[in-house]
């Protein structure tokens, strides 16, 4: 393999790892509608979780809403491995220049590039084979932060002394519901060496359950949640992050962000519009400080007395021509004290492909009406919300025509979610508010807020369109 698809720190890697431990990053992430790799995670030390140098990726200089550097969701998987005494064999594909950048420092870390990544998970468990060096591997996931180190380190411990002549040996974790009755194979899995020949035999996809059923596979029954919650998309990258903090490990909808120790640390206040030309990255961005917001609040304890709420559009699928034939509005609020809940439903589709009843024609798109009112339904717990919190946090993507000219779409819905901003603010609590805007309606947004008291700040991707987010 070329040496530019190979980047390894040989000189800090210990004489004889645990084991070596293969995770596959390689996917692009389509269920998600973003790269979910780079999803914001606990910073390192959050948590009494071990520090691991990482990359810092340059930002915009007067970019206020980015962090100089942040964790990432790949690097808390990589780093459990790491922790637990194992060399990371890290496969990627999807972007995986940036990984190759970003895990360079990383020692003990060896990036190898997947060339054939579209095929599925199978080409990079392939691919990692042959950097395997001890006589036992692992195999999981970048997509699965809450894959303890201690698993490995249990695996490792509870494997056979002599692996079996007629069956290769498999160990792995085995996830119990809290009724102890249905079962779930979870990661990381623990191979042998002698499957290595299996391996590099298997069909192209996404699944090793035909390859598994020829080994012996031992388990470890446990209520760990961790071992099979990957990140698919946003009801379960917030689940991710409620259950990491959570030291019951409850699953969605009961989990809850569990008060603690209250820190101290200031929250500030704000009133920011993002805006950029379309297909600039404005709602990614949204999303990614809604994240960055609600770690911050768990990582403060501040969460259980805080509101959080993101609705966004995110697009569903890619024609030929590049263009989306469409977009749902996808959301998520937390009440403070009180669980997640989630909302989906599908928003607008190319002309002549949403058969709805009196559907909204705005440009290429007709909208479905009912999706505006579903969303206002399932927000009335927050709209009504009367009780007193700390501070308020409030995200609002793609205000545009329907909005501001016409009053419809998401506008009645802004304005009962900016007044509950404005009584937050007059009671003293700290607020954000954030909304993307069409850029040719910026000054009728900043009108609007300002006549609600708020000065806005505002920044535009435009000026930065040739960085990935």
């Amino acid at each position: 393999m070329n040496d530019e698809y190979i980047k390894s720190n040989q000189i800090d890697e210990p004489p004889v790892p645990l084991a070596d431990c293969i995770i596959c990053a390689a996917g692009a992430s389509r269920r998600m509608g973003e790269w979910k790799l780079s999803l914001p995670w606990f910073h390192p030390g959050w948590n009494g979780s071990p520090s691991v140098p990482f990359a810092v990726r340059a930002q915009p200089p007067d970019w206020p809403i980015f962090p100089s550097h942040e964790n990432w969701l790949v690097d808390a998987a990589v780093q459990s491995a790491l922790s637990a005494g194992c060399r990371v064999i890290l496969v990627t594909g999807f972007r995986g220049a940036e990984l190759e950048e970003r895990f360079a420092p990383w020692p003990n870390v060896c990036v190898v590039r997947n060339n054939r990544w579209e095929t599925g998970m199978i080409s990079s468990v392939q691919a990692g084979l042959p950097y395997v060096q001890t006589p036992w591997f692992f195999v999981a996931h970048g997509d699965m932060p809450l894959i303890s180190s201690r698993w490995y380190r249990s695996l490792f411990a509870n494997r056979p002394l002599i692996d079996s002549e007629d069956q290769v040996t498999v160990l792995r974790p085995l996830y119990l519901n809290n009724k102890g009755q249905a079962k779930q194979p979870g990661h990381p899995v623990l191979f042998s060496a002698s499957a290595i020949p299996l391996l590099q035999k298997a069909p192209e996809g996404d699944s090793l359950k035909p390859l598994l059923s020829q080994c012996n596979i031992r388990t470890i029954d446990t209520w760990d949640q961790g071992v099979i919650h990957d990140v698919d998309n946003l009801e379960t990258y917030i689940t991710a992050l409620t259950l990491s903090r959570s030291s019951e490990n409850k699953p969605y909808p009961d989990a809850r962000v569990h008060p603690g120790p209250v820190e101290t640390r200031p929250l500030q206040s704000s009133v920011r519009r993002i805006s950029g030309a379309p297909g600039s990255g404005k709602t990614t961005l949204l999303r990614r400080e809604a994240f960055r917001s609600f770690i911050n609040l768990i990582e403060s304890n501040q969460a259980p007395a805080s509101l959080s709420v993101l609705i966004s559009q995110v697009q569903v699928g890619q024609r030929r021509d590049g263009k989306a034939p469409g977009f749902d509005i996808e959301a998520f609020y937390h009440l403070p004290g009180g669980p997640i809940s989630f909302f989906r439903q599908a928003l607008c589709r190319s002309i002549g492909e949403f058969q709805v009843p009196e559907p909204i024609t705005l440009g290429p798109y007709q909208f479905d009406p009912a999706a505006f009112e579903n969303l206002e339904l399932w927000l009335t717990p927050v709209l009504e919300y009367a009780e007193s919190y700390r501070s308020i946090h409030v995200y609002i993507d793609e205000l545009g025509k329907l909005e501001l000219d016409q009053q419809r779409g998401l506008w009645p819905l802004v304005n009962r979610l900016v007044d509950h901003v404005v009584q937050a603010a007059a009671a003293g609590c700290s607020y954000e508010l954030v909304c993307t805007i069409r850029k040719d309606r910026i000054s009728q947004l900043a009108s609007y807020l300002a006549a609600k008291g708020f000065q806005s700040a505002l920044f535009d991707l435009s000026e930065y369109s040739g960085s990935q987010i």
